[in-house]
């Protein structure tokens, strides 16, 4: 008995739904005698197409701070950069946290292509987290895409990672080489037309701090494209609600 009353009211739930797209004409053309029934009556269907409304902000510009020498930021830089210097702890790559917000109708995936170029030949981007021996002018730099703050920081790479080389293969998790690389759904954002849904997203790695030739200047800066693209997902209605009858 609850199956049969769960299954009526998502059906009618679906009707309601659809009467504010679909028209339903009542009218028709009556067959009343043997000839017009066997010659038929066509039927004109009319259709269309219901799509998503989509509602997604995006920052237009986020910091990012090189700092290869770990230097403590206590009172020089802004408190905003402070507090994503102190959630990771001394690092190298420090970066404020940038929100996507999510208020369209149907769930959405965010996906992220991005690249990065840096102002000499010698100056390298890393494709995996350097080990302490590394000497040479080289930096790590990941993108994260998380739906919480816990799950942004889990996923970040800091200073600690200098004594492996394996590669992070997350799903949120972005390399940036010179080469641009799309990496689909890194989160995918709940429907936010009742309440706004949020990704946060950031940047962190590590650097080498000694090298073997040369030093770093204030000329060794990397310029970052970074791209956010949304694909809306299938909207899965939640299951009403029925009380059990005494």
């Amino acid at each position: 008995m609850m199956n049969k009353k769960r299954n009526l009211a998502m059906l009618l739930s679906m009707v309601l739904a659809l009467g504010a797209t679909l028209t339903v004409f009542a009218e028709g053309t009556k067959i009343d005698d043997p000839s017009a029934a066997a010659a038929g009556q066509e039927v004109t269907v009319d259709s269309d197409i219901d799509l998503p409304v989509i509602d997604v902000t995006v920052p237009t510009s986020v910091s990012l701070l090189l700092n290869p020498y770990q230097i403590s930021y206590a009172e020089e830089i802004e408190e905003d950069v402070v507090e994503a210097k102190d959630q990771v702890g001394p690092s190298s790559i420090i970066s404020v946290p940038g929100t996507i917000t999510n208020a369209s109708n149907v769930p959405i995936g965010v996906n992220a292509t991005v690249s990065a170029t840096t102002p000499t030949t010698d100056f390298t981007l890393a494709t995996a987290p350097i080990k302490t021996a590394d000497k040479t002018k080289t930096a790590f730099i990941m993108l994260t895409v998380a739906e919480t703050e816990e799950d942004l920081q889990a996923a970040m790479v800091g200073p600690e990672v200098k004594a492996t080389s394996t590669a992070p293969t997350g799903k949120n998790q972005l390399i940036i080489g010179k080469t641009a690389i799309t990496k689909k759904d890194m989160v995918v954002l709940d429907a936010g037309n009742k309440e706004a849904t949020t990704a946060l997203f950031t940047f962190s790695g590590n650097m080498c701090t000694t090298l073997e030739k040369g030093s770093w200047t204030s000329t060794d800066k990397v310029t970052v494209s970074l791209k956010f693209s949304f694909t809306p997902k299938q909207y899965v209605a939640p299951e009403p609600e029925v009380e059990d009858e005494p």
